[in-house]
């Protein structure tokens, strides 16, 4: 018969264990003054950390016994009574999760034992004090008992030494590589050469050198006399289990009258949670197989009933934590979390997808459309837009700002890596940004070679330019329409960074030609802005029931419609030096892309026209490309009082006036300066709205005519005709 497993610890997650020398446990007072044992001061330290076991040393009680505080049961081991109160042992178990130890095992003052029941095996906790001044025979001895202690665990079990070792470890990771991390402090003393051989032969790890930090957060105590800081509290673990060590490292906040802190670890435990009720029932069922009987056939029924009950009560638990984690995540305004908790909810989304159509607007009934997505990014791609010379004739030819071509430094790297977001896709060569952000000084001072490689000889590598597109439905529009949908470039993470040391002085070139109403991908300025500008002018024109005229225009495929000799041709205009030109240019020639979809992957084509979709650089060459455009504009006013009444963000563009002569007439001038640059006015998604007027007005593009519209979703705000913003508020309500 099998037995029935109890005391089994599930703890999440995590497990977070703690050593502490805390002096001495004897305050002076009687034990019947309880505020002042310091048992309860060190049940409300460890309670506020959330340490769930915590190692004490040199508690000075005598004997073995154990004694309950408010969170914590205290277990020791001390001299015999006629001995001085010197040395001692402890463990401090929170309560929560008594049930899963065994009873502790004292050795003698120094050294005591502690195992927790957990699903994924045994965790073996010592606790440990180590000698200080004492002859090296005692050392010796102490150290052997140990040994021999650590040798009796199972090798199943997990292990962890905790305690004050009374001994410096030092930060020399070179010659002690396999057992003490990169990130020690202090030098290594005599005794510290005694633990750290004794580490050796048990396959121990000194987990609190693992792991970054201030010197703050390694070091322990401090000696009374020189005032050096000095690491002596340890928590050593065994070297197959140092990956579930999340953390190690110094409390100095946590007080209970010492001069050592406390040490802190974060152990990841990977229990496989089973109930204790399907445990109850497995056991049930066990026995009904054995000898069945009524009474047994009962058992196993209630069993079942109980289980039943238990899954519906922790459905209804996992329900109610979620919404809460959903609900406290958007009270703090943390989005990410938001939307984490949202789609944990919904599950796996539908096909985003419908069936495509070809070109002639034929439905595609079977499986090609992998081949229609190739199909339309081909076409798409293609064949470079064409600027009218007399336009580019037409731009001023600025100075060229030679410092722009100076070589980057290390820290240009190193802030580029800190500025990349995590949490994105990796493109091609599945390096995702954590693990270049953790690579640390050693891969940007690598990368920075490779940077530097490429502005000498002025080529990027292939691998650091190619993409991988996907495509995601823009929610609005025919789903089975390829134009409806945004194509999304995921390029290699290392490209990113090269690309975004080159955005700094691509920024400095964008200022020379921004105009002041351009708010896109610039410092300081949001789509807050341009909102914010609008409904004042809206509300302005209102209380001077002046009219009010705004064309919000569409460019179609804004960023794929640019024209890279163009933009090439632009940049040299407004004083772009030659050799960042030329790294310019290397990130988009030769360019070649792959469409994914639905976990499939086409063949290689090449990328001729637009800005790099996903790339850094693609916002600021757009802004330049498009205020260049829009310049063209101010240059035909011929009257510098005048400027053109205009609202940018980007490729949202909104025009305003007073009368709808003024807006057709700017209309006709903006189209004209679109053909010349190679862009195409959306006419079916450019809309006009007017206020405070009672006749639409007609205005035309390419003699047709535009729709107009009483309200319209600009930069995520609803503005409308009349000022009301009743429809604003069902939007944002309908949004929650």
């Amino acid at each position: 018969q099998k037995k029935l497993p109890s005391n089994n610890f599930f703890p999440g997650s995590k497990l977070i264990i703690a050593c502490w020398n805390i002096h001495t446990m004897l305050t002076g007072f009687e034990l019947k003054d309880h505020e002042l044992q310091k048992t309860a001061i060190i049940d409300r330290e460890l309670h506020q950390y959330g340490i769930n076991t915590a190692a004490l040393s040199e508690t000075r009680f005598s004997e073995t016994g154990s004694l309950d505080e408010v969170n914590y049961h205290f277990c020791w081991s001390g001299k015999p009574d006629n001995k001085p109160r010197i040395h001692g042992v402890r463990f401090a178990v929170n309560k929560s999760v008594l049930s899963a130890y065994t009873p502790p095992v004292s050795t003698n003052e120094r050294i005591m034992r502690l195992d927790m029941n957990t699903n994924s095996g045994t965790l073996t906790l010592l606790s440990i004090y180590g000698p200080t001044a004492t002859p090296n025979s005692k050392k010796d001895e102490l150290l052997f008992q140990l040994e021999q202690i650590i040798k009796n665990v199972p090798t199943r079990n997990r292990l962890a030494v905790l305690g004050d070792s009374n001994a410096c470890v030092g930060k020399d990771w070179k010659h002690w590589g396999h057992i003490i991390g990169q990130h020690g402090t202090g030098s290594l003393n005599k005794n510290g050469q005694h633990v750290l051989e004794h580490c050796a032969s048990c396959e121990l790890i000194v987990s609190n050198t693992y792991f970054a930090g201030s010197n703050c957060s390694k070091i322990t105590w401090r000696h009374p006399r020189s005032g050096h800081w000095h690491q002596l509290d340890l928590i050593l673990i065994h070297c197959k289990n140092i990956h579930d060590v999340l953390h190690a490292r110094s409390m100095h906040s946590a007080d209970c009258n010492t001069d050592h802190a406390l040490v802190r670890a974060k152990l990841q435990l990977h229990p496989k949670k089973i109930h204790h009720v399907k445990l109850k029932k497995k056991q049930a069922r066990l026995t009904l197989l054995q000898q069945p009987t009524k009474s047994r056939t009962l058992k196993f029924k209630e069993a079942k009933a109980v289980v039943q009950k238990a899954t519906r009560e922790c459905a209804q638990k996992y329900w109610q934590d979620l919404c809460k984690k959903i609900q406290i995540c958007f009270e703090r305004g943390d989005l990410h979390g938001t939307y984490d908790g949202i789609k944990e909810a919904l599950g796996t989304t539908c096909k985003k997808t419908a069936n495509l159509k070809v070109k002639d607007g034929t439905i595609l009934t079977d499986r090609k459309e992998l081949d229609r997505w190739t199909e339309h990014y081909k076409e798409l791609y293609s064949k470079d837009a064409i600027i009218c010379d007399t336009a580019l004739a037409a731009i001023p030819q600025l100075p060229t700002m030679q410092e722009l071509d100076k070589t980057q430094t290390l820290e240009d790297v190193e802030k580029a890596i800190k500025e990349i977001a995590p949490g994105k896709v990796a493109g091609n060569d599945q390096i995702p940004p954590e693990l270049v952000k953790a690579g640390g000084r050693k891969l940007a001072s690598d990368i920075h070679a490779l940077l530097c490689t490429c502005w000498e000889e002025s080529h990027i590598p292939q691998d650091l330019k190619d993409a991988k597109i996907i495509t995601l439905y823009k929610n609005k529009g025919d789903r089975a329409d390829c134009n409806n949908y945004q194509g999304i470039s995921l390029l290699s993470v290392v490209g990113k960074v090269l690309a975004r040391v080159l955005l700094k002085r691509l920024q400095v070139l964008a200022e020379r030609v921004y105009l002041e109403s351009q708010c896109g991908f610039r410092a300081r300025c949001s789509t807050t802005d341009m909102s914010f500008t609008l409904c004042l002018l809206q509300e302005k024109s209102h209380e001077q029931q002046a009219p009010l005229y705004v064309a919000f225009i569409d460019l179609q495929k804004a960023f794929d419609m640019v024209s890279r000799n163009g933009i090439y041709k632009i940049l040299l205009k407004i004083g772009c030096p030659q050799k960042m030109l030329s790294l310019f240019k290397e990130f988009h020639e030769g360019m070649k892309a792959i469409i994914q979809y639905e976990n499939e992957t086409s063949s290689e084509f090449s990328i001729d026209t637009g800005m790099k979709q996903g790339c850094v650089l693609a916002p600021t060459g757009f802004g330049i490309f498009f205020s260049i455009l829009l310049k063209q504009l101010q240059s035909k006013r011929h009257v510098t009082q005048l400027t053109i009444q205009d609202l940018l963000f980007a490729d949202d563009a909104a025009f305003v006036f007073n009368s709808p002569d003024e807006l057709q007439n700017m209309m006709n001038k903006f189209s004209d300066a679109c053909t010349k640059f190679g862009m195409v006015i959306s006419i079916n998604k450019t809309v006009v709205m007017s206020q405070s007027t009672n006749i639409s007005p007609k205005i035309y593009v390419n003699k047709e005519a535009l729709d107009n519209v009483d309200h319209f979703c600009y930069l995520s705000s609803t503005l409308t005709s009349s000022l009301s913003l009743d429809r604003e508020l069902d939007v944002r309500i309908g949004k929650a």
